[in-house]
């Protein structure tokens, strides 16, 4: 459903993306960690593809004034490709809790694209040492997209 108008962003939101540099990325994060083998991406994809309505703001991207005649104002994204936010990821043998923290880092070290809706959804799999299965997701959005996607009715727990 496209929007009628631009959500302006607040002036807070608009300083976390003043704030951002090459070495300050203004993005927060999480990883979970969950027992037993991951889902099939197709069916993790589907999944989110499902209830991707109920947040519309993981499928906008942020359009900036010109001459900065204002603060950035989030739109809809014409090209929203799902598959580019969802990824899928497999850790070599033999998935260590060691090699999940380098490559969440190494994730979570890299800027959003502001080109696009700025939230990523990787998921990974990995095997611990003694053979047990499990899987991995983590969640990386921008920290002015935060408030309206996770504290307001409609937020990203219903994905």
């Amino acid at each position: 459903m496209a929007q009628a108008h631009g959500d302006r962003l607040t002036a807070t939101d608009a300083s976390f993306l003043a704030q951002e540099g090459p070495s300050s990325h203004m993005h927060v994060g999480a990883v979970m960690i969950f027992e037993g083998p991951p889902p099939l991406y197709t069916d993790f994809v589907n999944q989110i593809r499902s209830r991707l309505h109920l947040v519309p703001r993981y499928r906008q991207k942020l359009a900036f004034p010109p001459i900065e005649t204002g603060r950035p104002v989030w739109i809809d994204d014409p090209s929203f490709n799902l598959e580019y936010h969802v990824r899928h990821t497999a850790l070599p043998a033999p998935g260590s809790e060691e090699q999940l923290r380098a490559l969440a880092a190494r994730i979570h070290s890299q800027r959003l694209d502001r080109a696009k809706p700025p939230s990523a959804r990787p998921s990974t799999t990995h095997s611990s040492q003694s053979g047990f299965e499990r899987s991995s997701c983590w969640e990386k959005i921008l920290a002015a997209n935060t408030r309206s996607c996770c504290s307001e009715p409609g937020s990203g727990s219903e994905v």
